[in-house]
């Protein structure tokens, strides 16, 4: 009759609430994750980068990725851009292996709501030992109104199933114009598992911020740098800020509102979040003793607050690197110099295998091919490959 015991249920959603993560603090080894930021932002651009990680068993910026098999469906334009930023991120892994399967929007559009391809899908991606699913993009893929929000939920059972509790399905996805909601019903955020909040700051976007939110677990900021050429393409290694627990919805908003490297004082939080001095003071105190802020004395004694980063490298610590020029002017300025570029992976180095260009073809399609000789002259390169 459909009913199972406890001990069934716990064998069943065991890989589902390991603990466990595909990148480590970013993206959970098995259900659904959201990220979302607005129009070129850098999602695709972000995703490819952790494609090749994952695949080829590689940290991304600094963190531990669980190695492999990864697909895309791809429903965003062409598939050249794509095909671009990967190429890019798998630069000097072996040519003999096929990395990813793309199921491009050239050889048919695909919907949530097409039984027969979800069940396709689904036996391809169980036969293949798929580790990570990129579904790009929500609005794309359903013909479901966002708004609605019966019609999300049942998009993102779908999503669910894909997920099959043994892999991680990320669904990219536009936020409102602020960048800290998502956009579209409340369903949406509420179905996922996990909401990763991705904007890009400074020169092309590459100064990357993501807010990653989850069920599970506290919210984390993570500050990383993007480096972006004609061959390769990398995110440095970035800090995760501290993570202990804390009781209350306002020091919640507190921490999502501070920035990485950043600082606010009580009259700029108490103007952004609407709220009064004594409620505001309570929720300070709770992420101080979390170890999640730190307070300082500013411009005439007033109370200023930061993120603690704990990561293997803090947002503005330099000390014992020597910085690019690009990157030492801006420190000479005053300001928060950015982080330096991780090693990229590339033909000699020793962070990758020696070898040829990476096969990214495979029985669903193609991200490659004569398109990917488009890098620099399409339009991803007119964008300085910040991608949707």
């Amino acid at each position: 009759m459909g009913m199972i015991t406890f001990e069934e249920l716990e064998r069943r959603t065991a890989n589902a609430t390991a603990k466990s993560d595909l990148v480590t603090g970013v993206i959970p080894a098995v259900g659904v994750t959201l990220l979302c930021a607005d129009a070129y932002a850098g999602k695709t651009t972000l995703m490819a980068a952790i494609s090749a990680c994952v695949r080829l068993g590689h940290s991304f910026a600094g963190l531990e990725t669980a190695q492999g098999n990864v697909a895309w469906v791809y429903q965003d334009r062409g598939s050249a851009g794509l095909a671009v930023h990967l190429r890019k991120a798998l630069s000097g892994a072996p040519s003999d292996a096929s990395l990813m399967w793309v199921w491009d929007i050239k050889d048919g559009q695909w919907y949530i709501e097409d039984e027969p391809k979800i069940s396709e899908l689904l036996a391809f991606l169980d036969s293949h030992d798929v580790r990570l699913l990129v579904i790009d993009n929500l609005r794309r893929v359903t013909l479901a109104d966002e708004s609605r929000s019966a019609e999300m939920n049942g998009v993102f059972m779908v999503f669910h199933r894909l997920a099959a509790e043994r892999r991680a399905v990320v669904v990219l996805h536009h936020s409102t114009k602020k960048g800290d909601a998502v956009r579209g019903s409340g369903d949406i955020r509420a179905s996922a598992d996990s909401t990763i909040f991705l904007t890009g700051h400074g020169e092309n976007r590459n100064d990357v911020r993501l807010t990653v939110e989850n069920h599970y677990g506290a919210t984390q900021k993570l500050r990383i740098v993007r480096e972006i050429a004609d061959d390769h393409l990398t995110y440095a290694a970035g800090a995760l800020a501290g993570s202990g627990p804390t009781n209350d919805a306002l020091a919640e908003k507190i921490y999502r509102a501070l920035d990485p490297g950043g600082k606010a004082n009580t009259s700029e939080l108490k103007r952004e979040l609407g709220v009064g001095k004594e409620k505001l003071n309570r929720a300070l105190e709770q992420l101080k003793t979390a170890g999640r802020i730190r307070e300082d004395r500013g411009a005439r004694g007033a109370r200023e607050f930061s993120l603690v980063l704990t990561g293997s490298e803090r947002v503005g610590d330099t000390s014992g690197q020597v910085l690019p020029s690009n990157l030492s002017e801006s420190a000479d300025k005053g300001g928060t110099p950015p982080i330096p570029p991780s090693p990229r992976v590339g033909p000699g180095s020793s962070a990758s295998p020696q070898g040829g260009e990476a096969d990214v073809t495979g029985p669903l399609g193609t991200a490659t091919g004569a398109e990917s000789g488009q890098a620099g002259s399409g339009q991803v390169g007119s964008e300085s490959g910040a991608g949707g």
